[in-house]
């Protein structure tokens, strides 16, 4: 069995999500604390990839502006600085817990879906 294989076979047996990405909270974190503008580097992409996804998913609700994205990005900022802790983890898991936290739905948006 081949390296894909295998690795296809190991996610089908986890029922949690997980995330393929190498890149660690902590990188990503580094990286957010290198600007705080809307430059887009790898903290800012990161971010907004996660926020496009979770918001076509129904899973967060807000307006769509450069005032909305600036928002969801330095909260995304904040919320990795506060939470080293985390830093281990995806940082897809740590935005969407600031994101899922800053922008819920309505619950008959969730019902929808």
């Amino acid at each position: 069995m081949g390296m894909i294989g295998l690795a296809m076979m190991l996610a089908a047996q986890t029922s949690d999500p997980v995330s393929i990405s190498t890149v660690t909270g902590g990188i990503i974190a580094s990286e957010c604390s290198k600007r705080d503008d809307l430059s887009l580097d790898t903290c800012v992409s990161y971010i907004l990839g996660v926020a496009d996804t979770l918001q076509l998913d129904g899973k967060t609700c807000h307006g769509q502006s450069e005032a909305w994205t600036l928002q969801t990005v330095t909260i995304v900022r904040r919320y990795i600085a506060a939470n080293p802790e985390q830093w281990d983890t995806s940082p897809a898991f740590l935005i969407r817990e600031a994101l899922m936290k800053s922008f819920p739905c309505p619950r008959a948006k969730y019902q929808k879906r």
